[in-house]
C-alpha cells in the first residue's frame, strides 16, 4: 500500500514538473525579433509594423524603433540609410565604449529612441492568460547614444529607463504612461556621452486580468535631442507557476503517504 501512494506522489510531482515546463513557454510571438522585414523601422507612422507580432504606434516625430544584429552593435556600418545613416557611438568610430552582445548570445537587438519628444512604444495582444494567474517579464537592456553619419550628432550624457504595461491603454502623445493595468519601470542608469552602459537584468511579474491583454513596452528618458537610446533583448514573458489542482494533488499524496507511515509505525509497536 505504502509502496502504491508513492508511486501515485512520484505522478504527481511528475505531473508538476511537466506543467511548469509548459507554463515556461515564452507567451509571446516573435519574442526575440529574429523574424523581421529589415534591420531598421521608424515609428513615424501609426501602427507601423517592425516584425511580425509586433506594432509600433509612434506620435508627433515618433522617432527610431530599430531592430539590429548583435554582430552589428558596435560595428562602423550606418544603420537606418532612410535617415541619412546613423549607427551607435562606439569603440570604432570614436565612442567611448565597446559595445558588447547581450548576454545568452541573443543575436538580434530591439533599441528605441527614448526622448519624450519621439513619443512611441510597442505592443503585442497576450492570448490564452488565466485570470488570476501570475506571470513573470524578463529581459536584458542597455543604454547607448546615436551617432549621425558624418559624426556631428549627437553629443551630451542621457539616462534611459524601461517601461512596461500589461493590460492598460496609452494616454496619448507626450504623456509616456498607460492607463489600467499593470505598470512598471526599471531602475534608471545614466549614459555617459558617446558611450555605452553594459547589460542590466529586468523582471516582473503581473496578474492577468483577463484571458486577453496588451502587452506594452516603452523606451524613456528625460533627456531631449541629443538622442537618448535603448536598447532591449533576451525578453520572456511566461508563468512558471504550476496549476493549484497539481499542487493540491501531490500535497494530499505526501498527507497520505504520512498517515499511512504513521499508522505502521503505531501497528508495529503495539505487536
Amino acid at each position: 500500500m505504502l509502496k502504491t501512494l508513492i508511486k501515485i506522489v512520484a505522478l504527481a510531482v511528475t505531473m508538476t514538473a511537466a506543467t511548469s515546463a509548459r507554463a515556461n513557454t515564452n507567451l509571446l510571438t516573435n519574442a526575440d525579433f529574429s523574424s523581421h522585414p529589415n534591420y531598421e523601422s521608424f515609428s513615424r507612422d501609426v501602427n507601423n509594423n517592425i516584425a511580425p507580432g509586433w506594432a509600433v504606434f509612434g506620435f508627433g516625430n515618433g522617432g527610431i524603433i530599430d531592430i539590429v544584429g548583435s554582430a552589428d552593435l558596435n560595428s562602423t556600418p550606418s544603420q537606418g540609410a532612410q535617415e541619412g545613416g546613423f549607427s551607435f557611438w562606439n569603440s570604432t568610430n570614436g565612442g567611448q565604449s565597446t559595445i558588447t552582445a547581450p548576454p545568452g548570445g541573443a543575436v538580434y537587438v530591439l533599441g528605441q529612441d527614448s526622448a519624450q519628444e519621439n513619443d512611441a512604444y510597442i505592443t503585442q495582444m497576450l492570448t490564452g492568460l488565466a485570470v488570476g494567474s501570475t506571470y513573470n517579464v524578463s529581459f536584458d537592456w542597455a543604454g547607448v547614444q546615436l551617432r549621425s553619419a558624418d559624426g556631428s550628432n549627437w553629443n551630451g550624457a542621457t539616462d534611459e529607463r524601461w517601461q512596461v504595461n500589461e493590460g492598460g491603454t496609452y494616454n496619448g502623445f507626450g504623456s509616456q504612461s498607460f492607463t489600467g493595468g499593470t505598470t512598471q519601470v526599471t531602475n534608471v542608469i545614466q549614459v555617459a556621452s558617446h558611450g555605452f552602459t553594459g547589460w542590466e537584468h529586468a523582471s516582473f511579474s503581473f496578474v492577468a486580468g483577463a484571458t486577453s491583454e496588451a502587452f506594452n513596452l516603452q523606451a524613456l528618458s528625460t533627456s531631449q535631442g541629443l538622442p537618448p537610446f535603448a536598447l532591449l533583448a533576451n525578453l520572456d514573458v511566461s508563468s512558471a507557476v504550476p496549476e493549484p489542482a497539481t499542487w493540491a494533488t501531490m500535497l494530499v499524496g505526501l498527507g497520505v503517504i504520512g498517515a499511512v507511515a504513521r499508522r505502521r509505525r503505531q501497528v508495529l509497536a503495539t505487536a
